[in-house]
């Protein structure tokens, strides 16, 4: 990497970040070096390498990003978000793929996935194919919670991964009182919006259809 040019102050440092077997960017440090070194695991597949300069008003530049490198061939990976996801509010998707190092493209990999013990996905994707799974966060109670992730294929060397993300507590005032809400006939009420009650084209509440059209239109301007 060459240096960095700031045009309106001083470059201060440069942050580097790496990317393991196709997963979630993070940093490894942030110092005012050209060159960084860094401690590869045994454990995995493949690794990439990216580095940004940041001036002295802590404004950063684009990203210079390195050639994924094979660290072990023919090892199955899985790429997902930081294995700490930490606190998740509000319900969110689980997005992550698998792949096998140094194989260019392989087809139907194994996977199972599972949210505190109960399985929420079985398939056998494709090599580099995105999985989501929508994870309703209202339904889960307060604290750690864990999604692990098993991948296979032939003879290659199985991986597993376990994600975990903590749900904060509800925190009630002094002197009040939380209540769940219940129909006439006693059972629980979840509220909806009205968007959510209003059911479209192939039984699909309108939310859904907008949330859709949204992310159809993101992954356009991308």
């Amino acid at each position: 990497m060459t240096a960095a040019t700031d045009p309106d102050g001083t470059v201060e440092s440069y942050i580097y970040e790496r990317q393991v077997d196709g997963g979630a960017w993070q940093q490894v440090a942030q110092v005012n070096s050209l060159t960084q070194t860094d401690t590869i695991s045994e454990d995995w597949g493949t690794i990439a390498y990216r580095a940004c300069a940041v001036d002295d008003l802590g404004a950063s530049g684009p990203y210079v990003t390195g050639e994924t490198q094979t660290i072990n061939s023919g090892w199955v990976t899985i790429g997902g978000p930081a294995e700490a996801m930490g606190s998740k509010p509000v319900p969110f998707d689980f997005d992550f793929s698998v792949s096998v190092s140094g194989v260019a493209s392989t087809g139907a990999i194994t996977v199972y996935a599972a949210l505190d013990g109960v399985q929420v996905y079985s398939g056998t994707p494709n090599a580099g194919t995105q999985i989501s799974i929508p994870i309703d966060t209202r339904l889960m109670g307060a604290g750690e919670h864990a999604i692990e992730v098993q991948a296979s294929k032939d003879d290659y060397l199985p991986a597993s991964k376990r994600y975990t993300f903590t749900i904060p507590a509800v925190t009630i005032p002094a002197g009040g009182t939380g209540e769940q809400a219940q129909g006439s006939d006693g059972r629980p009420v979840f509220h909806t919006t009205l968007a959510q009650r209003c059911i479209g084209r192939g039984g699909v509440d309108i939310q859904a259809q907008v949330d859709a059209l949204t992310a159809r239109v993101k992954t356009l301007e991308g």
